[in-house]
């Protein structure tokens, strides 16, 4: 690693540090797992519904456990987007 290199990346973090200071916790572990900072979140802990196990009813019509998961995983997916967008701005606001 050069040294160019080295101060962009302690820059980056710098800057980060502070970004995600300006966001909610939750939007900051969302764009921080997007990033691949982070490797695992239980996202149990941070609010997130959880994902329960499904079966489907004994008609063979619909699950509504499953779609309700679905729903939730949809909803945490525009969260998480959002906190993207958020931490874009962010960063445009620095430069």
């Amino acid at each position: 690693m050069e040294l160019q290199d080295l101060f962009a990346v302690t820059g980056r973090d710098e800057i980060d540090a502070a970004v995600f200071a300006a966001m909610a916790p939750e939007d900051a572990v969302r764009v921080r797992v997007a990033l691949g900072n982070v490797e695992s979140v239980d996202w149990d802990d941070i609010g997130d519904e959880s994902e329960g196990d499904a079966d489907e009813d004994d008609e063979g019509g619909v699950d509504e456990e499953e779609v309700a998961r679905l729903q939730g995983e949809i909803e945490s997916s525009r969260r998480s987007q959002a906190a993207l967008e958020r931490y874009l701005e962010l960063l445009d606001l620095d430069e």
